[in-house]
């Protein structure tokens, strides 16, 4: 209730307006350099896509995947995921997403809505090594450094994981 809850949209006067959004308080949102706000919503599309609100107040439910869970690339809502809990942009265009039950990392093409599998886990566990070897006890939060390195928290390995792509 109150300030805290939901998603603020603060002005430069300081006032506030809410807006609709994510309704689980650990997910990571991000909003993109013409203000279109994405994010994963646990409630409305179970965590398993990513929900966009326009810069011109539309919100478009499975931007990317759908409530049912599974394990997909594709286009849009023919993508599926299985617990999106951290999304990040990256050079305008790319988008990175946790798939954090499929344990894997999922880039999006933002212009297109492509959605392609950098790496994904076989098993969960703690490896370090390639995409291929390497295992996630949880993909959680995640940042992306000034040259494309990923930053995975995997709480369950009480680790902080650098993903190279280069």
């Amino acid at each position: 209730n109150g300030f805290a809850a939901g998603v603020n949209k603060v002005n430069p006067t300081g006032n506030y307006s809410k807006l609709n959004g994510t309704g689980w308080v650990t997910t990571r949102t991000v909003v993109d350099a013409l203000a279109n706000y994405y994010y994963p919503d646990q409630n409305a599309i179970s965590g398993n896509g990513l929900m966009r609100r326009g810069s011109d107040g539309i919100t478009m439910n499975a931007w990317i995947g759908f409530s049912e869970s599974g394990y997909a690339d594709g286009i849009g809502s023919a993508a599926r995921f299985q617990g999106i809990s951290s999304v990040v942009l990256f050079g305008g265009n790319t988008m990175y997403a946790t798939d954090n039950f499929n344990y894997a990392l999922r880039e999006i093409d933002v212009a297109t809505r492509k959605v392609s599998t950098i790496f994904k886990a076989n098993n969960r566990g703690y490896v370090d090594g390639s995409l291929v070897e390497s295992r996630f006890g949880a993909l959680a939060d995640m940042a992306v450094d000034k040259n494309g390195n990923i930053y995975i928290l995997d709480p369950d390995n009480k680790a902080i994981r650098k993903v190279f792509l280069k």
